[in-house]
Order: C-alpha cells, then structure tokens, then sequence
C-alpha cells in the first residue's frame, strides 16, 4: 500500500524554492527634493490589491506628514496613513514616517510592525536609511527598496544592505527626477539597481509583488 509522504519526504523543486525567497514582502520607498509630487504619482497608480505592504520615508520637517498621508490617501487606491508605534504593516497600506522621527521595521513572529523613534543620529530624521536597513533585517530577499528623486545619498548604505540580505532595488530615472541624486547614488553604486521613469515605477512594483 502506497503511504502518504510525511513533510520531511516531500521534496520542493529549486524553481519553487527560488521564487518564495524572492516574493516581496515589503516595499521601502525613500524621496527627498520633489518627493511629493513622484511619491503622488507612483500611489496613484498602485492597485488597493497590492500584496504587499508599503514603508515611506520623505524628508519634510515634522507637521507636514500627516497631511500629505491625507494627500496620499485621496489620490491612491491604497490606504495610506501616518506612521504611528507599532502599527501593524498589512498588504493594501502605506504608511509614511512622522517628520522628525525614524520609521523602522520590525519582525513580531508573523507580523511586521512600525516603529517610531529619533534615535540613532543622523542627517536625516527620518532617514531612509534606517527605513532600508531594518526592513531588510525584518524580511531579508522579501526586501524591495525604491528610491526616488532627491539630494544627497541618504539610503545608500540602506540600498547596500537590501542587497547583501538578497532583496532587490528600484531607482527614478535622471529623465523624471526633479534632483538626481539620491537614486544615483545608488545607480552609481553598482548594486544592480533597476533605473526607471516614474511613471513606468507603479507597474514594475506590481510585477514583482
């Protein structure tokens, strides 16, 4: 008589193996100079089906992000809110750190959440950073991080761990962004970053997820 296999017998093909570790988990985006408007752009054209929860990270001073989250929120089919300590982070929500504090990921068992704080010190608070580093702790190859228009380099050393724990990147294109600086710091980097248009962002997140 043929038996059942137990768990430990079955045995999965590489190919099912492979695409679990790269299922995305989690979407990071970071923007700085003429965020707003890419970040209006990219929401608006994610579907409310979207299988994976969104982290932003947008430097603007503290009081200006609870009203873009409204901002966000009428424009996108996604639910988009404030940040707050320990939210939970479910696929169809956005969540947009608090100026003036950290947005940080952590792992509770099945669930990840957000978390608030203003500490480490950096040039940026929020930092995309912190954004990247932790969710990529959080979630490993679940990992997908996106950088759009901005000066400066903060969510380099982010984009650097997303990669070393085997998740993937997305870049805006010099072509739409307002300063082409952030996401060439990344594209520059050699991380194997894939540069697009803002406009063509929204459908190559979904593609992944």
């Amino acid at each position: 008589m043929t038996g059942t296999p137990s768990s430990s017998s079955v045995v999965v093909p590489a190919s099912v193996h492979r695409a679990m570790a790269s299922r995305v988990e989690l979407i990071m985006i970071g923007a700085s100079t003429g965020g707003p408007q890419a970040l209006t752009r990219l929401m608006a054209a994610l579907p409310a089906t979207l299988a994976a929860p969104i982290a932003i990270v947008l430097h603007i001073p503290a009081g200006y992000t609870e009203s873009l989250a409204r901002r966000l929120d009428k424009e996108s089919p996604l639910d988009v809110a404030e940040a707050e300590d320990g939210m939970e982070l479910r696929p169809g929500l956005a969540v947009v750190a608090r100026g003036g504090l950290h947005l940080r990921i952590e792992r509770d068992g099945l669930v990840l959440r957000a978390r608030l704080g203003a500490r480490a010190i950096r040039p940026f608070t929020p930092s995309v950073d912190e954004l990247f580093s932790t969710g990529a702790a959080a979630v490993g190859a679940g990992a997908l991080g996106v950088v759009l228009t901005g000066m400066g380099d903060d969510g380099l050393a982010g984009a650097r761990a997303i990669v070393a724990a085997g998740g993937a990147l997305l870049t805006e294109s010099a072509s739409t962004c307002v300063v082409y600086g952030m996401s060439r710091c990344v594209d520059d980097a050699g991380l194997g970053a894939i540069s697009l248009p803002i406009d063509a962002m929204a459908a190559e997140i979904v593609r992944r997820v």
